[in-house]
């Protein structure tokens, strides 16, 4: 994977009705491979890969020279604990996450999570992604996010507070002016929603 991390494994899931988990064994991919994934926006093109493969699960852990950097000196060696990171391919859009129960299902049972958001094409900004803006405002306490992420107004009336680093001088996709008129031109951006009130 990188110089600081190694793969542990890489597996392929399904969430059923409750949230849970069931991971996908060899009989049942080879099952789904002629069950092409859904195309979940109008304007992209349909996947050209097995259902199977919506969702994944990659199992890593850091390289033990990682590990003994960070030891004091003559320290025994710890084995690292494996870490997880999932892939879950959906449409967050209101009518298809409020209707997603298995999704809706597993985020519910994880509670409070701090959330990262990256390269979301400022559909946040948008009320077609309002339920799931509300989503993570009401359990992420603490949310690092590029400007394609939920707009200050929103975090504002929630109670989260900003500290910024970086510049901005407005999106770079078409995105609500009123919302980018939130950011003052070239201060620091690249936001860190911090709800005092939850940590």
């Amino acid at each position: 994977m990188s110089n600081l991390a190694e793969r542990v494994g890489v597996y392929y899931f399904s969430l059923n009705e409750d949230g849970s988990i069931t991971y996908l064994d060899e009989n049942r991919i080879t099952a789904l491979n002629q069950c092409r994934a859904e195309q979940l926006l109008y304007t992209w093109n349909r996947p050209n890969f097995s259902t199977a493969f919506t969702n994944v699960e990659i199992r890593y852990k850091p390289r033990l020279q990682q590990v003994r950097s960070q030891q004091s000196a003559g320290e025994p060696d710890a084995q690292p604990p494996n870490r997880i990171f999932r892939h879950i391919a959906v449409n967050l859009s209101n009518a298809k996450f409020i209707n997603n129960r298995p999704l809706r299902n597993h985020l519910k049972a994880k509670g409070q999570v701090t959330g990262l958001v990256k390269g979301a094409s400022y559909l946040l900004w948008k009320d077609g992604y309002r339920d799931f803006r509300n989503y993570i405002l009401a359990n992420m306490p603490l949310i690092v996010s590029d400007s394609t992420g939920i707009p200050m107004k929103y975090a504002n009336a929630a109670g989260f507070k900003h500290q910024t680093f970086g510049q901005f001088s407005g999106s770079f996709l078409r995105a609500n002016q009123a919302d980018n008129n939130d950011f003052p031109p070239f201060i620091p951006l690249s936001v860190f929603h911090l709800n005092s009130q939850k940590i």
